[in-house]
């Protein structure tokens, strides 16, 4: 007997790192086309979300989806909020505890913030 096709249909979305799992390498421009592609996403109610970066022994849940544009939602808010790399830097583990990349995120705020060596 041959399976039925409509039962047996995966859905499956390949997004270039579009979402995270506490891991977040955040270039300064793309923030909003990244924010853009998560809705997208999310309103096509996957089952699953496979995180493109990931802490490991990662789960493959729906939250990861608004957790990234959360995270993204405070980068931009802090951002705004602070004056240099080091005070963004300082002050997002303390909105994501659970922040892993914090060499990404040094990177990011270096770009974003624009600094040589003065910090």
């Amino acid at each position: 007997m041959q399976p039925n096709k409509a039962s047996a249909a995966v859905l499956l979305i390949i997004a270039k790192v579009s979402n995270l799992s506490n891991v977040f390498e955040i270039a300064a421009k793309a923030r909003g086309e990244w924010f853009r592609a998560l809705e997208n996403i999310a309103a096509l109610h996957p089952p699953a979300v496979v995180a493109g970066h990931s802490v490991l022994d990662p789960d493959s849940s729906r939250r990861h989806i608004e957790e990234t544009q959360g995270y993204l939602r405070d980068y931009d808010a802090t951002v705004a909020s602070t004056s240099t790399a080091l005070d963004l830097y300082e002050k997002m583990p303390m909105l994501d505890p659970n922040q892993v990349s914090l060499g990404s995120l040094w990177a990011a705020a270096k770009a974003v913030k624009r600094v040589g060596s003065d910090l």
